[in-house]
């Protein structure tokens, strides 16, 4: 027989090939180096009247610039934004010194040997250059920037200027110790100190050098040593009276829209709005960004993205419904402890809620000060009893138009009744007038009024001057009400009334407000 050869064949040509020819191997993928491969694509922009032209890469280093390179980019065909001077990016609200002295800083490094990062062995900027970069670090969010320049600040800045910059970065601790060293100095200030430092300030310094010693040495409690108590009262109120960046969360609800709004009344808060990303663009929303409160669209399944908005936030003050406090809640707490706050102040405003178990929103508000207490997050717990203006309704069994009420158990246990505009003054008053550290951790009583269900009724009877049906119910039926429905929060409210558990205990906070006049009950009948 003879031995038949197969001879490969090259199908586009009919040629024959040689069978033994080596394959041509792949290439192996190229990939650029983490540090060592240089973006020298250069972005123009315009800030003020000068233009910049400014390599990329060390804007990527901005989360602000990053995210804006990373939006789509416009479909109609026109030259992008920052590809040459003719269409720059231009920056609004930035003075150009202040964006020179950003420059000078990132461009002071040698890429070299500092290709991505900023270092402690890179040369120090002068000292001019340190607070306005660090202005537009922070509001760009050069976070490596934010970081490297904060202890040249600290160590270069005089007692004035260190006062000044936690004034406008909202560096609380840099406050009492710098306002303590100026009072201890020999020198008087001059004439240009004290214009920049302003009359509070002046003050301070004045009452504090008074009431001290000019031998007094700073101690780690930041007082001197021979002031008086006056030194401690006024340090407090020094410390108490910076701004506090405060976030809201559930802020269109029945409670968090009028606490929101008394926030921006105040007009001493940085107000942070959070709200599902499906109702940023809600009226109301949108008029507390009119305010000057921004505006935050989250999700509440999602821990990062809540760690992300809450950096430099000190208070988280919930206000979730029931939903919120059985769902929401407990993420919200975590990524308050990530991003570092100071306090949170759960959604509560109600009743002590130290009855059954087995209620869902009781069982869920216990849950979240044992997750508080395991994360060591200082929380501050609001009690308020009922709102008469939510509660004083047919669903409840209070169905004025009708001239019917509902009473479940005798009608005589004490309730405590507080409205929500004046549960709104107090927050926003408190917050404002105490210092955060008497807040953790504390339960802050208050009440606007107390009085039982039967007295309700004969207010309005009196008011109104017409007789209500009363009909008188036995607890029971809320027990068994509960039992078939453990998430029926107007059930677990109703039951807790009636086993007079929605009076607030004694000792009340009210005192923390002076001059707090809450409405009394018949004002709202």
């Amino acid at each position: 027989m003879s031995n038949n050869i197969i001879t490969p064949v090259d199908g586009s040509s009919g040629s024959v090939t040689d069978s033994k020819a080596p394959i041509p191997k792949s290439k192996p993928a190229v990939k650029q180096h983490s540090e060592f491969f240089f973006d020298n694509t250069l972005v123009a922009i315009q800030v003020e009247d000068t233009l910049f032209n400014v390599h990329k890469y060390q804007l990527l280093k901005s989360e602000t610039f990053s995210d804006m390179f990373k939006a789509p980019k416009a479909e109609d065909g026109g030259p992008e934004e920052g590809s040459s001077p003719e269409c720059p990016i231009i920056m609004d609200g930035v003075n150009a010194s202040d964006f020179v002295a950003l420059l000078k800083v990132l461009y002071a490094r040698n890429p070299i040997i500092f290709p991505s990062h900023f270092s402690t062995h890179q040369p120090e900027p002068e000292a001019s250059l340190i607070i306005p970069a660090f202005r537009l670090a922070n509001m760009w969010n050069f976070a490596d920037l934010r970081t490297f320049l904060l202890p040249l600040a600290e160590k270069h800045l005089s007692d004035i200027d260190k006062i000044l910059f936690a004034r406008e970065f909202d560096i609380k601790d840099w406050l009492a110790p710098a306002h303590i060293r100026l009072c201890e100095r020999q020198e008087k200030l001059t004439t240009e100190e004290a214009r920049k430092l302003g009359v509070d300030s002046i003050l301070l310094v004045a009452r504090l050098g008074a009431q001290g010693s000019t031998k007094s040495v700073l101690n780690p409690g930041y007082y001197c040593s021979g002031c008086s108590d006056f030194t401690v009262f006024y340090l407090a109120l020094l410390q108490m009276s910076a701004v506090k960046v405060i976030a809201v969360a559930g802020a269109t609800g029945y409670v968090g829209r009028p606490v929101v709004d008394e926030l921006l009344k105040a007009g001493t808060f940085q107000v942070r709005v959070l709200t599902r990303k499906s109702g940023v663009d809600g009226s109301v929303v949108q008029d507390f960004k009119a305010r000057g409160a921004s505006v935050h669209g989250v999700s509440y399944e999602d821990e990062e993205e809540l760690k992300d908005v809450l950096k430099g936030v000190d208070v988280v003050l919930s206000t979730l419904n029931a939903g919120g406090i059985t769902g929401a809640q407990p993420n919200l707490l975590r990524a308050s402890k990530k991003a570092g706050v100071k306090l949170f102040m759960p959604s509560e405003f109600g009743d002590p809620f130290e009855g059954e178990e087995e209620a869902e929103i009781f069982r869920a508000k216990r849950d979240l000060h044992k997750l508080a207490k395991e994360l060591e997050v200082p929380i501050t717990v609001i009690l308020t009893g009922l709102f008469p203006d939510y509660c004083l309704v047919p669903v409840m069994g209070w169905n004025f138009e009708a001239k019917a009420v509902d009473i479940w158990g005798t009608g005589d246990e004490k309730i405590t009744w507080t409205t929500m505009p004046d549960i709104a003054r107090y927050v926003a008053y408190v917050l404002g007038h105490t210092p955060l550290t008497g807040l953790q951790d504390q339960v802050l009583g208050i009440q606007g009024d107390l009085k039982t269900a039967n007295e309700v009724v004969a207010l309005w009877e009196d008011k109104h001057k017409t007789k209500l049906q009363v009909t008188y119910h036995p607890i029971q039926e809320l027990h068994d009400r509960i039992a078939a429905n453990p998430g029926d929060v107007l059930g677990a409210v109703m039951r807790e009334t009636a086993s007079g558990r929605s009076r607030v205990p004694e000792p009340l906070s009210n005192d923390l407000y002076p001059g707090w006049n809450p409405k009394p009950i018949v004002d709202v009948l």
